[in-house]
């Protein structure tokens, strides 16, 4: 999977360390490809990532 968009996450406020800002791009990459998989799924429980 390819990220589509850069920055809007604030990892600086999460963790100031570097596998902190790692994680914290794991986890939004994570929840934005379940996003997208639910909706080619087509299910009708699917909850969008809010975009910061």
């Amino acid at each position: 999977m390819v990220a589509d968009r850069a920055g809007g996450k604030n990892f600086i406020k999460a963790q100031p360390s570097f596998w902190g800002d790692v994680q914290q791009a794991m986890e939004s990459w994570a929840e934005d490809a379940a996003y997208k998989l639910c909706k080619l799924q087509k299910r009708g429980d699917c909850v969008p990532v809010p975009q910061q």
